[in-house]
């Protein structure tokens, strides 16, 4: 057990970076009370903080937080593969890949990281590679939205019962991971298709 990590010698080693993952006003609803105020201020407590954010309805980020690096965009689905990447998720699919499975598509510095959810394929656009690179090796912070109950993370109290339906934030953490970034979920800011602004923001994981 000479490897094990515990949580609070991950405390102690962090690089005090936070990556928030698709917080914008697409998703608000979702959002427990004073979800972005306090997430702003939690931003203060790092060094470098990363965004990502999901173009399905918009081009831009809603907010930019304390201490923001970036903002790298996250696109989603079919509609922006073109025929090599079709190609090559063809190719990669008869390899039985198993979840989390990294693979570069043919001449470019674009990946597909198989995840076996929603959407099968977490697409890394050249953006999204050049972030995960940067971090890889660092211990992070990941919040946002939305949680999943596959994830690998074990630490989140009450997992199971708090995320369902919704993947996104899983896709990023299993990106993240197959780039050899190591993790910790903050619960406390993930919201899911079962939170919203009804609920008080230190409640909402004790679903």
């Amino acid at each position: 057990m000479e490897n094990l990590t515990t949580y609070e010698n991950f405390k102690n080693t962090k690089d005090n970076i936070l990556v928030i993952v698709d917080v914008q006003k697409s998703f608000e609803k979702y959002f427990p009370q004073n979800y972005v105020t306090e997430l702003k201020e939690y931003s203060r407590k790092f060094d470098r903080v990363y965004q990502i954010f999901d173009t399905n309805k918009t081009n831009k980020p809603s907010y930019k937080f304390p201490n923001q690096v970036s903002a790298v965009d996250k696109r989603f689905g079919h509609k922006w593969f073109d025929e090599n990447t079709k190609k090559n998720m063809e190719t990669f699919n008869l390899n039985h890949p198993f979840v989390g499975q990294l693979f570069n598509i043919e001449n470019r510095n674009e990946y597909l990281v198989y995840t076996n959810n929603n959407h099968k394929w977490f697409y890394v656009n050249e953006r999204l590679a050049k972030l995960f690179r940067k971090l890889e090796g660092k211990n992070i912070t990941l919040v946002g939205g939305a949680g999943s109950l596959k994830s690998t993370d074990k630490k989140v109290p009450n997992r199971n019962q708090m995320y369902q339906d919704s993947e996104c934030l899983l896709d990023v953490e299993l990106a993240l991971k197959a780039f050899g970034v190591k993790i910790n979920l903050e619960p406390k800011f993930i919201y899911s298709v079962q939170t919203d602004n009804s609920q008080e923001i230190s409640s909402e994981i004790q679903k």
